[in-house]
């Protein structure tokens, strides 16, 4: 390992890694977010367990460390930080049970692995720093001592969490609920700090830092995209890789990305063309190949993201006031497809005035109405449309709203073609069915006003239905091919106002005395009223007219 400079080789317990002396541990900047789950926690947790009934001690794995030469105290984990950061969450679960206990033994555990106090100034510091992401949230939460119920609930009234945040709550409250009624909280901290072994290792500069972190990537440790692109520009960046890590750590910080390989695969389709996903890394490191271009580079992507972030919780305010914009993005273009479509408005909102967006999004829905949720026709044609179109768009080839419906027809399902899809259409997913019954239902009353939030969804002949209505389907020949006929859009309604829910599993001619003859409202339900049948050809019928009035709601 010369070659790498990997040296002094060593056995350690996780209690000699956590209580040497003088040392904060921090994570090395190209390091990930904290990522362990469920599966990790109880996997430790059973591994303790195991250790403590067959009294012997735990290979817990390998750990490696890298000791700045401009600091005296700070060593950087370069693998191990998941292992270190749950070990001092558990052991913080413990502290914090001791201190609801009243028992005094929290200090010592506390001084030992969570916050031991400087020997000169006799103040406390985090023996574990984690990320920038994660640091402030663990120092606040996790290494602050206090009563465990006040902390997870405390911890449960944050907004917004970043994914690798919620993860560090969670593990919180996994190890609370396991020791809450243990009473021997001391021999499972024991356990796993001084019978839990590590192989360490230390390497003596970044580079080999950097390399080994990569050799551990391609031997399985699942890195992914951004994990990898960040260290690519945080490499290239030289001395000035501070600046280019407070970008990126800003970009994940904005709110509502939540994935930020999806956000990144989204940016290429908008902006460079069809990329396939393992292709990526290559495509970007590609772009970016010393200091001047990863600047330049991470600069337009934090703009892009911004950008990003403000259409996946879209305001009014992110579109100069316009609500139509947001009513039009939330509740209907979202309802039917969201991630098709963010590339295209990703170049809409950087060239487009909001009164250009608004058309677009209006023909948009109708074109993604007909091509996806009742075409079915392919993710990946629809993909490399939606890039073109976005390309054009910031090239300035395309540059008002009708030149995008120009391009749109080019996939355009035309009117028989629809009505006639259309007409045997099931839909399965609930969001999506009030949609499609809300557009027409305003087309039958001719107002645009919206509903109020207890609208539900109603299917006639029911999905769950009563032994009576089991025995009309039956006698209906509707009982075979239930599936069929009840997820039918000729076999759904919409309601208003609080329904009788045993009522909801009676036969349609049950429910058209009980439930469709109070409705007053709606145009929908007023063929519904007064049933005499509801048989396959009723179905049928009412979705044909369905289907008429769908080829002029749903129009480019």
């Amino acid at each position: 390992m010369e070659d790498l400079e990997i040296v002094n080789y060593n056995t350690n317990s996780v209690e000699d890694i956590l209580t040497r002396k003088g040392a904060r541990y921090s994570v090395s900047f190209f390091q990930r977010d904290y990522s362990w789950g469920k599966d990790e926690w109880s996997a430790l947790f059973d591994d303790i367990v195991a250790s403590l009934e067959e009294k012997r001690k735990h290979f817990f794995g390998f750990m490696t460390f890298f000791k700045p030469p401009s600091s005296s105290e700070e060593i950087q984990i370069i693998e191990g930080q998941q292992r270190l950061a749950t070990v001092t969450i558990l052991a913080s679960v413990v502290r914090d049970l001791f201190i609801e206990h009243k028992n005094d033994d929290w200090k010592k555990v506390d001084d030992a692995y969570v916050k031991p106090q400087d020997i000169y100034s006799k103040e406390s510091y985090e023996k574990l720093v984690l990320s920038d992401i994660n640091g402030d949230f663990f120092k606040k939460y996790i290494q602050k001592e206090g009563k465990p119920k006040e902390k997870i609930d405390s911890m449960k009234t944050e907004k917004k969490l970043k994914s690798s945040n919620r993860l560090i709550r969670d593990c919180y409250i996994y190890f609370h609920e396991k020791l809450k009624n243990e009473h021997f909280l001391l021999e499972i901290l024991r356990k796993v700090t001084r019978e839990f072994i590590e192989m360490t290792s230390e390497v003596k500069n970044l580079r080999s830092a950097y390399i080994l972190f990569q050799t551990l990537n391609d031997r399985g440790l699942d890195l992914t995209l951004s994990d990898l692109l960040k260290t690519h520009l945080l490499q290239k960046a030289g001395d000035e890789w501070k600046d280019i890590k407070k970008e990126w750590d800003n970009i994940l910080n904005l709110p509502s990305i939540d994935n930020m390989n999806v956000f990144l695969r989204h940016y290429w389709l908008s902006t460079r063309g069809i990329v396939k996903e393992e292709e990526l890394f290559d495509k970007f490191s590609g772009e970016v190949e010393n200091k001047e271009q990863a600047t330049k580079f991470v600069i337009e992507l934090k703009r892009e993201a911004e950008i990003y972030s403000a259409l996946l919780d879209a305001k009014p305010v992110d579109f100069d006031g316009n609500k139509q914009v947001v009513e039009i993005l939330k509740n209907e273009l979202y309802v039917l497809s969201k991630q098709q479509v963010l590339p295209l408005l990703l170049a809409l909102r950087q060239k487009f005035k909001p009164k250009q967006i608004e058309k677009v999004i209006t023909s948009l829905t109708s074109f993604i109405f007909r091509y996806l949720t009742i075409g079915e026709q392919e993710n990946k044609e629809l993909e490399r449309l939606f890039s073109d179109i976005s390309r054009k768009i910031r090239d300035d080839k395309i540059k008002n709203a009708s030149s995008v419906v120009r391009e749109l027809k080019k996939k355009y399902i035309k009117d028989e073609t629809f009505k006639e899809l259309f007409k045997n259409k099931q839909i399965k997913d609930n969001k999506k069915a009030v949609y499609i019954l809300t557009k027409i239902e305003q087309s039958l009353s001719g107002q645009e006003e919206k509903f109020a939030s207890d609208i539900t969804l109603e299917h006639i002949l029911p999905v769950n239905p009563s032994d009576d209505c089991r025995k009309y389907m039956i006698q209906n020949k509707l009982w075979d091919d239930r599936d069929e006929w009840v997820y039918r859009i000729g076999n759904m309604t919409l309601l208003l106002g609080k329904i009788n829910r045993k009522a909801q599993n009676k036969s349609p001619l049950a429910k058209s005395k009980e439930i469709y003859n109070k409705d007053t409202k709606l145009e929908i339900n007023k063929p519904l009223k007064n049933l005499t049948k509801w048989t396959a050809k009723e179905i049928e019928q009412r979705q044909d007219e369905f289907a008429e009035r769908a080829v002029q709601i749903w129009k480019l």
